[in-house]
């Protein structure tokens, strides 16, 4: 007997990848490749995750080659027994109702004005849904199979109100019996940290969206996105206003009369600003270039100084 019939008598190969018998070639491989990163020997100290990472790469060798394949599901057509099931007994179905994304996760993350200007990694911590490390997203028990959630009749939620079922968690199949680790979901609830770059010029309020960050899809879908909400800390000096940078500035009358040059804070560094003589009150003075750069531009904003003219106390003007 070959290779290829002894193991896969041993298991539904279909099964084993969490996917469905019509799934293409891209989804056999994006099924290896998730459940090859869980079960690597170098990741995974589970003492069968040799045995069963060598029982995934079984499956994905026979279903991504097509006459491996093709001879495969003779094999199993050629096997199923001719029977009649009762309309009321779950009758076994495919791990996948077809690629099921997963859902998209909220986070935020909170940066300094310069930040924000010139962009910088960051760490977000998030709470997000992986395929189960027991089941393997099949959400079966060890030897178990999957069945259709007789809940939602294999929707994967309700139809009044569009919500997720919570049986099946919106997958449409149910393990028989469920995996007691996920209790059959075929995923876990889980947190996790990412380092983010964080693009130059960002706004507040501003959300960026992490492709194929979020919650994994039922039955090993692809996963869903992390949508990243951005909030600006306060600058106790500096105000943005779209490219452009604002600040006011306290002289003296004395100052203002005679005119003088003070050294300013910019988003690049201190920079000297030449005050002339008879300086009136609300002046607006300009540091040009001294504002933010668009992305897939060259132009900067500019800096804008209000004079302010008044007595300054011994701490006002520390920058």
């Amino acid at each position: 007997m070959s290779t290829d019939t002894t193991l896969s008598n041993q298991s539904n190969l279909y099964d084993v990848l969490g996917i469905a018998p019509n799934a293409d070639v891209d989804e056999v491989r994006r099924a290896f490749r998730s459940l090859a990163r869980l079960l690597h020997p170098d990741v995974n100290a589970a003492e069968d995750a040799a045995e069963r990472f060598a029982r995934v790469a079984h499956a994905h060798a026979v279903l991504s080659d097509p006459e491996r394949r093709r001879t495969y599901d003779a094999s199993r057509r050629s096997a199923w027994p001719a029977q009649v099931r009762s309309p009321h007994v779950p009758r076994p179905v495919p791990a996948s109702r077809g690629v099921l994304r997963g859902a998209d996760v909220e986070a935020g993350t909170s940066l300094s004005l310069r930040e924000a200007a010139f962009g910088i990694e960051v760490k977000v911590d998030i709470k997000r849904r992986e395929v189960c490390a027991i089941c393997l997203g099949s959400g079966a028990a060890d030897g178990g199979t999957s069945i259709r959630c007789t809940a939602c009749m294999g929707s994967g939620g309700t139809r009044a109100r569009g919500d997720e079922c919570i049986h099946c968690h919106g997958s449409g199949v149910v393990g028989d019996p469920p995996c007691p680790n996920c209790s059959g979901s075929g995923r876990k609830g889980g947190s996790t940290s990412l380092t983010v770059a964080i693009p130059a010029g960002v706004e507040d309020g501003q959300v960026l969206t992490l492709k194929g960050d979020g919650d994994a899809g039922p039955r090993n879908g692809p996963r869903g996105d992390l949508l990243l909400r951005i909030s600006l800390e306060p600058d106790p000096i500096l105000r943005r206003s779209g490219i452009d940078i604002l600040m006011d500035l306290l002289i003296t009358p004395e100052e203002a009369e005679a005119g003088c040059s003070i050294e300013v804070p910019t988003l690049r560094g201190p920079k000297r600003l030449r005050i002339p003589a008879h300086t009136s009150d609300r002046t607006l003075l300009r540091i040009g270039g001294a504002g933010l750069r668009p992305r897939g531009s060259w132009h900067k904003g500019d800096q804008f100084i209000t004079i302010r003219i008044g007595e300054i106390q011994s701490t006002e003007r520390m920058f």
